[in-house]
Parts: C-alpha cells; sequence; structure tokens
C-alpha cells in the first residue's frame, strides 16, 4: 500500500495510469481483513469462538464486495490527487455507507485479533491498539483524512506487537485473569 501511495504521489496526473494504481490501492486496503484472517488461521489452527471468527468475515465480504463495485464503476471517482492541505484524496473511503462499511472493517479486525490470537490477552491489546489509533486519527483529520494518519499508526503494529510481548504483557497484562 505504500509503495502505491508513493507511485500516486509521483503521478499527480487523472490518467489510466493513476485509475490503475488507485483501484489497487482500494483492493489492497480492503483486503486487509481477509489477508489477516488467512495468515491467523494458518498460524492458529485452535481459533476460539471459530464460528465468530467465521462469520466477522463472511459479513465483512457481504458490504465490502458491494461497496468495492460501487467505486469500481464510478470512473470519475477512480483517480487519486492531492487536495489542498496535502494530503492524497482516496475516494473510495468517501463513498455512500463509507462510515458503516469502515466501523464494520474495523470491528472485523478487532474480533479476528480477540477470537484469533492464540493469546486472548494479546489479542484484546492489539485490538485496542488498532481502535485506539483509528480514534487519534480520527480526532486529529476530523473524517477527511482519517486513512492517511490511520495508516501512519498501522504501521507501528508489529513494533508495539513485539513491545508488547517483550515488555508489557510480561509486567501487566499476564497479571490479569481472564
Amino acid at each position: 500500500m505504500q509503495l502505491i501511495e508513493f507511485l500516486l504521489w509521483r503521478h499527480q496526473k487523472c490518467d489510466n495510469y493513476n485509475r490503475f494504481l488507485s483501484i489497487s490501492g482500494m483492493i489492497l486496503n480492503h483486503l486487509q481483513p481477509i489477508v489477516l484472517g488467512f495468515i491467523i488461521y494458518m498460524l492458529n489452527k485452535n481459533i476460539r469462538y471459530e464460528y465468530l471468527f467465521y462469520i466477522s468475515l463472511f459479513i465483512y465480504l457481504l458490504v465490502i464486495i458491494p461497496y468495492s463495485i460501487q467505486f469500481l464503476m464510478t470512473p470519475q471517482l477512480q483517480c487519486t490527487l492531492k487536495d489542498k492541505s496535502t494530503h492524497l484524496i482516496w475516494y473510495w473511503n468517501n463513498l455512500k455507507y463509507g462510515s458503516l462499511i469502515y466501523t464494520i472493517f474495523l470491528l472485523t479486525v478487532c474480533i479476528l485479533c480477540i477470537v484469533g490470537f492464540s493469546n486472548i490477552k494479546t489479542g484484546i491489546f492489539m485490538a485496542f491498539f488498532g481502535v485506539l489509533s483509528f480514534l487519534l486519527s480520527l480526532y486529529f483529520y476530523k473524517n477527511k483524512n482519517v486513512g492517511d494518519l490511520w495508516c501512519y499508526f498501522v504501521v507501528f503494529f508489529p513494533i508495539v506487537y513485539y513491545l508488547y510481548k517483550k515488555f508489557i504483557s510480561n509486567i501487566f497484562i499476564d497479571n490479569i485473569s481472564l
């Protein structure tokens, strides 16, 4: 996704190349919960509440596919160009029902973490970090460019996870009973 963003910053002309990059970015963005679910499934064959794991992925697919088609069927929205505040405008984030769709996106990621991680405390911590990073993005960008800052925060997920596993889980979280 960061490569696509880099290429879009270097190519600020609404043409077929920009449309291709924009559509690729939307697909990569919308596949994130699916890829997370696949990775969790590959790494943890003992998923707690397996039905909830699959139902959340199924519901996500039910809403994200029509939402994505809506973007694909609207060529005038398929170019990603910068706005006046020097942010890229990702039009797929602002389509009709976008707030509902991305709420389901976030809920799906949280459910996958909580029921899919082998350690439920780690799953809760990662879900909490995901929601916190989203809320901080929403606070700073007030809906317009929430995705920009959230993508910046999400880049640090592996570092946060490593620090959690190395320090926090041993000191604080393991003493909490769930």
